[in-house]
């Protein structure tokens, strides 16, 4: 991927200067947590010597530390297939991290030149619960992940050269997704709950005579946050979605946006630098002290197009969403709206009645309209409240808000789900079976709106 332009305090970043900035590599930050990293050096208490029984590693004897093949400083560890039988596995030592984060899980692996090709496992990883994932690599020479009983994805990868894999495992919505050299190869849900618990390579099965070889492998927790709601088009009511990066920290930081849209659609369009339709935009580099703004496409000629998108950083990144709305009357209006992450319990606020002015004359009405995703991939969140209004009166305690299956996003007015409320304001105190993005929008008349506090 390549951006045009970036904007900064001091103007605009040269468009060669940002293409080779998304295209470096997943590397740990200084600023995100970091489990496990280790290129194998001396440094890290390594000697050349077999890997199980250093720093806790596990696994079979040929695995071993070595000083001749390296992608960085001055060894690797090497994994000969010729002489082995099924599957053999060097096993990290044991991790912990936590459940509501996302951790990415990176290794330089390359599979010699010379020699019957084998198929191994540049990464796979493990919970307390079991199997989570894997990124394995076929005789034929392509890259997949691994899931519970199937794979996805592929990508031919090359003999005799470093490649760079990794894995997010994204424990807010149990899914993977795997990367070779920055491209994706696919995604899928995680085959177990639980935490990150240790980290495993080498060969899958029928051995062949060549070589594995890795290094620079690591586990670094991201961050996750959520666009709960976005819009793009619309035939004469014409919607725009922008989102507001911006890194504040001292060190880069990597970022992934996944687009989830409604219905059938896959695509959206991205008006930034003539993206054109896409379904996420990975890795790319911000910078300290960078904005970035993604845009979509708004185009008036295309129907409406809602959804939801999800933010992955290797550190904390501050971000907003702001809609735009070319309305029926002619007139632009905008909303500025947090980007959350994931609550399963939050109080909203809500307006539902009308706006007299100075002089006692009715000049609108507020509405209350409510988002609300599902992070998860594969379970459902069950969403119930209990109202009231600014006076404490109960209009009805654990009623149900909504139910939404894996990944499903909802938009609505508030009061055609909760009709008892009619034209009053007060407080929704809810609890998700599940933690989801809520967001809460108050329109004054028909087109303008402002975003409300989520608690």
């Amino acid at each position: 991927m390549k951006l045009s332009t970036i904007r900064t305090g001091h103007g605009k970043r040269n468009a060669t200067w940002l293409g080779f900035m998304l295209a470096v590599t997943l590397a740990p930050l200084a600023n995100a947590q970091v489990f496990l990293s280790t290129g194998f050096e001396p440094s890290d208490g390594y000697s050349l010597a077999p890997l199980a029984g250093q720093q806790g590693w596990t696994g079979p004897a040929p695995a071993v530390v070595e000083h001749l093949t390296f992608f960085a400083g001055t060894q690797a560890v090497s994994l000969p297939a010729t002489g082995l039988s099924g599957p053999q596995l060097v096993i990290s030592p044991q991790l912990i991290s936590s459940s509501s984060s996302i951790v990415t899980v990176e290794v330089h692996f390359m599979q010699s030149s010379s020699g019957t090709a084998s198929d191994w496992f540049p990464l796979s990883t493990f919970s307390a619960n079991g199997f989570l994932a894997d990124i394995f690599v076929t005789s034929a020479g392509n890259a997949q992940v691994g899931l519970a009983s199937s794979a996805v994805g592929s990508v031919p990868v090359s003999r005799g050269t470093w490649n760079d894999y990794q894995m997010v495992l994204n424990f807010q919505t149990g899914t993977v997704t795997g990367y070779v050299n920055s491209q994706r190869i696919g995604s899928g849900p995680l085959a177990n709950t639980g935490s990150l618990g240790a980290v495993q390579f080498g060969i899958l099965g029928t051995p062949g005579t060549d070589t594995g070889f890795w290094d620079q492998i690591s586990a670094t927790a991201t961050v996750s946050q959520f666009v709960t709601h976005l819009a793009d088009g619309g035939l004469g009511d014409t919607w725009q979605t922008d989102i507001l990066l911006a890194n504040t920290a001292t060190s880069p930081v990597v970022v992934s946006l996944v687009f989830h849209l409604d219905g059938s659609a896959t695509l959206l369009p991205i008006a930034t630098a003539n993206l054109g339709p896409v379904s996420s935009i990975d890795n790319f580099v911000i910078p300290p002290n960078v904005s970035l703004l993604i845009r979509t496409g708004g185009s008036p000629a295309t129907p409406l197009e809602t959804g939801w998108a999800e933010i992955d950083s290797a550190a904390p990144i501050n971000a907003q969403a702001i809609f735009r709305r070319h309305a029926l009357d002619g007139n632009y209006y905008e909303g500025a709206v947090p980007v959350v992450a994931a609550v399963s319990s939050f109080t909203l606020p809500y307006d539902d009645t009308a706006y007299a002015n100075p002089a006692g004359s009715v000049v609108a009405n507020f509405v209350t309209g409510i988002a609300l995703t599902n992070p998860n991939p594969t379970s459902q969140a069950l969403v119930t409240c209990s109202a009231f209004d600014q006076n404490a009166n109960s209009f009805g305690t654990n009623l149900q808000f909504a139910s939404l299956a894996g990944f499903q996003h909802t938009s609505f007015v508030l009061t055609s789900t909760l009709q008892a409320l009619g034209s009053n304001r007060g407080i929704l105190v809810c609890n998700s079976s599940l933690p989801v993005g809520v967001l809460d929008l108050r329109f004054f008349g028909n087109y303008a709106l402002s975003s409300m506090p989520i608690w």
